[in-house]
């Protein structure tokens, strides 16, 4: 893979994490106790991830990728448990379509 998909994958990463600590803080407010735990488990799974790629990018490269500064994804803090679904929904489609372009370039990529 090249420098520059590294880059996506670490600046999508890096909003998914900030996405889902997000969307937990807002369902523990209002009391969307199985969204929160939802929320909390994707961000330790998508820092997990990140830092897989981390790796993985150092080994394939032999040089650390900087990261492009990412922008949080604006959730309200009155947003109800049906959009933050729905904000969440959005948020997987991106997802797989980002890893799909990563996995068709390296196909043999078993991290992601």
């Amino acid at each position: 893979m090249t420098r520059e998909m590294y880059a996506d994958i670490f600046a999508h990463q890096l909003k998914g994490i900030m996405f889902h600590t997000d969307a937990y803080g807002v369902s523990l407010l209002h009391g969307y106790k199985r969204l929160a735990n939802i929320h909390c488990y994707h961000a330790k799974t998508e820092m997990d991830s990140f830092m897989t790629t981390r790796c993985k990018s150092i080994e394939q490269l032999g040089e650390i990728i900087e990261i492009p500064a990412v922008t949080r994804i604006d959730i309200p803090h009155n947003a109800t448990e049906a959009q933050l679904s729905e904000m969440w929904l959005k948020w997987e489609t991106e997802a797989a379509e980002i890893y799909a372009k990563a996995v068709a370039a390296e196909p043999t990529c078993k991290w992601w």
